[in-house]
């Protein structure tokens, strides 16, 4: 290699590690000084810690699939009632009920008062078949 080609590759190289390192320090620098956020690697560390604590010096011999469900399931417990987490089983058994794979009347209901009242009835089920509307109040079960 000549030299002239071999002082123009040394350049390109020295730049290229010089941007990388730049580019390193400003993205650490920015994930630790985010206000309000804190560094979420960081807090997920203390996370994995906590969990490899807890394996090691809890008393029965734990699952790491059913401690994580439950950790997420505690997370989204404290965002909104609404908000919630399935795991595979019970994602399988949600699909199954809001595709109308079931049994039963096919009626959405709620408490109004003191009657149970139809919310709404879910089209192809034999309540939607028998004409039964939204409002309809159930007074009496056969």
């Amino acid at each position: 290699m000549k030299p002239r080609q071999r002082k123009a590759l040394i350049t390109i190289a020295g730049v290229w590690i010089l941007t990388a390192t730049l580019l390193l320090i400003a993205t650490n620098a920015f994930a630790q000084d985010r206000p309000g956020q804190g560094n979420v690697y960081n807090q997920l560390q203390v996370f994995v810690e906590v969990l490899q604590k807890l394996k090691q010096n809890y008393v029965t011999d734990l699952s790491d699939e059913e401690l994580i469900e439950e950790a997420i399931k505690g997370m989204l417990r404290s965002t909104d009632p609404h908000t919630t987490y399935f795991t595979r089983d019970e994602f399988q058994d949600f699909t199954t009920s809001t595709k109308g794979s079931f049994g039963g009347l096919g009626i959405q209901i709620d408490k109004i008062g003191d009657y149970i009242t139809v919310v709404s009835p879910i089209e192809g089920t034999p309540a939607y078949r028998m004409g039964i509307t939204a409002g309809d109040r159930i007074i009496k079960v056969d």
